[in-house]
């Protein structure tokens, strides 16, 4: 029987699994077999199959939530006793801070990038500054530093020697990226209440400006409130107050957090090595008036009991697949998106893999972003990292 590369890539994968950690490393041989099995179901034909493992793998997508949000030993959640970005790309020298919360914020890349278009920027406009930070933990930290994936010249010399891609994560990498808004200490914070029929015309971007419902977001909400703009209460999100604020060094921002306001996390990416491609699941803060159901829309679908204070005011989509079924069948593996990020700067039909396979260096002094295949002549794919191609292409970055 001939297998195709992405089926023998799957099999090693499994039997590397199993090989380098056993069930130590996280995910094991069979739950590896298991995430294979759904994406194979839910790109097939037969509609109960499909469902059930797209809510299958959403439980396992809330699983990696409750994993990351859990509190460390310090009191804060584990992803942000991690190295973060500047830490781990050694951005200024920084590393990270072990005991308490380190947020290096940068102004998310999806908006400065889709700011370049000028007929996106006005909507982006009148979107409040939205603020990023990545972690990685320690295993892909680790193996960033170990294969010296942060010498451009070392790139290079890969390209030179005829390499397509660099070594693989290994299965127990995780990466955590956040998206923050400041809600000052009187004023309110305007932010979109994300509902499916904000969703117009598909494929098409939904600007938060146009969604039909906002909120109002204070540090201490007013006895009444405008009815057009519900009042809520920012300990409705995690949150993270600014008592001091070199905690919160901000690169390139134009607005950096103050004493005395309050960071909103109003959405979060966590992708995990635990397939060859990677898990994708992304969260976003949907707080008010959640619909239940079963269904991959229905904001509590699947969601696990043990959620629990603000944690359970977001909902989730996930996805293993790349390879889609006709865009205009709106379902989960054909569109996997943030409201916040992917939905307001991209598209509806946007899809995280679709884009982070693109993430490689070019043999030339001038990073490019086009659409190759991986594996192309003069082409050195990141394993799916965009922050890692763009540290390889430019130095100094």
């Amino acid at each position: 029987m001939m297998l195709t590369s992405s089926a023998a890539r799957t099999l090693i994968w499994i039997a590397l699994v199993g090989a380098s950690c056993g069930s130590a490393c996280g995910p094991g041989p069979s739950a590896v077999g298991r995430l294979i099995a759904y994406r194979d179901a839910i790109r097939g034909s037969d509609p109960a199959k499909k469902t059930s493992a797209i809510a299958d793998l959403r439980r396992h997508g809330w699983s990696r939530f409750q994993d990351v949000t859990a509190p460390s030993a310090a009191g804060v959640p584990l992803w942000q006793n991690w190295p973060d970005k500047a830490a781990t790309l050694g951005i200024g020298g920084a590393r990270a801070r072990r005991g308490r919360p380190v947020v290096h914020l940068a102004p998310a890349e999806e908006f400065t990038l889709a700011a370049q278009e000028p007929a996106v920027r006005p909507a982006l406009d009148a979107t409040p500054p939205t603020f990023e930070a990545v972690n990685y933990n320690p295993a892909t930290d680790r193996h960033i530093q170990n294969q010296h994936f942060l010498d451009p010249s070392a790139a290079h010399r890969r390209l030179a020697a005829g390499d397509r891609e660099v070594k693989a994560f290994p299965v127990d990498s995780i990466v955590v990226k956040t998206f923050w808004r400041i809600v000052p200490p009187k004023d309110p914070t305007v932010l979109g209440l994300w509902e499916w029929s904000d969703i117009k015309h598909f494929p098409a971007p939904a600007r938060e400006k146009d969604w039909d419902k906002h909120v109002c977001v204070y540090q201490s909400p007013p006895a009444h409130s405008d009815p057009a703009c519900r009042a809520v209460g920012a300990d409705q999100f995690y949150s993270l107050t600014v008592q001091d604020p070199s905690q919160f060094a901000c690169l390139n921002c134009k607005r950096t957090p103050d004493r005395g306001d309050r960071l909103i996390l109003i959405a979060m990416h966590i992708t995990t090595k635990e397939t060859p491609d990677w898990l994708w699941v992304t969260f976003w803060w949907r707080g008010l008036d959640r619909t239940d159901g079963d269904e991959w829309y229905h904001d509590n679908a699947q969601r696990p009991a043990g959620l629990t204070g603000f944690w359970k005011n977001y909902s989730m989509d996930t996805t293993l697949s790349l390879y889609n079924r006709a865009k205009q069948d709106f379902t989960p593996d054909s569109a996997m998106f943030n409201p916040y990020i992917e939905g307001a700067t991209e598209s509806t039909d946007s899809n995280c893999m679709r884009c982070h396979d693109q993430a490689r260096v070019y043999n030339s002094p001038q990073f490019r972003h086009e659409e190759t295949l991986v594996g192309e002549e003069g082409t050195l794919s990141t394993d799916f990292l965009w922050t890692l191609a763009f540290k390889m292409a430019t130095p100094g970055r």
